[in-house]
């Protein structure tokens, strides 16, 4: 049980940390550089998409679980 809340913590923060990564390298492109890079905006959106996947997918692996815990009870 606790491994199962460990984990869940730990996909949330992962994916909370992957939209920061993904919002600062988006802020950086568009207002903190002086000759803006458009890879630096592309790769900001590949880890947006990338956050928005690793939260879906632990999203699903919540659902699966309770559905478990609720068969089991």
């Amino acid at each position: 049980m606790k491994l199962k809340i460990s984990k869940g913590i730990y996909n949330f923060f992962v994916v909370v940390l992957y939209f920061l990564c993904g919002i600062l390298l988006l802020f950086k492109y568009l207002f903190w550089q002086e000759v803006p890079d458009i890879r630096m905006a592309a790769f900001g959106i590949v880890v947006l998409g990338y956050g928005a996947f690793r939260g879906y997918r632990a999203y699903r692996d919540y659902k699966i679980n309770d559905e478990e815990t609720d068969q089991n009870d």
